[in-house]
């Protein structure tokens, strides 16, 4: 399985090969950071195994981050879209936060994935 960051050339793969299997990361900002609006970044979920990829147990770490996946079963070499949601607005917060959202799968080496999204909040 490989969680990879859509639509920027410097995609983190994870997976089997990579140094750390169990987390993907994208980071929201820049030199203005987040002026107050709900950011959104897609994550696709690669399925590299041989047998159906089945994710279950999507959980966001606060009420401001938001995740959904478009399909929660990946026949292999396929890929499904998990969309993460930040909204800077839903409470009152400043300068950088981190928020996580996991989920568990059925691939023994990869029980559960760890997507750390960072946002600069001004």
């Amino acid at each position: 399985m490989e969680v990879k960051r859509e639509q920027e050339e410097d995609s983190r793969q994870v997976g089997r090969q990579a140094q750390d299997p169990a987390s993907a990361s994208v980071t929201w900002g820049g030199p203005t950071g987040v002026d107050r609006w709900d950011v959104t970044h897609i994550f696709a979920v690669q399925n590299a195994g041989e047998a159906d990829l089945v994710i279950s147990n999507l959980v966001t770490s606060c009420g401001c981050t938001t995740a959904g996946l478009s399909s929660s079963v990946i026949p292999p070499g396929q890929r499904a879209d998990l969309t993460v949601t930040f909204d800077a607005n839903f409470h009152p917060t400043q300068g950088e936060v981190t928020r996580l959202v996991w989920f568990a799968t059925n691939d023994p080496t990869q029980p559960w994935v760890e997507v750390r999204v960072t946002a600069d909040v001004r």
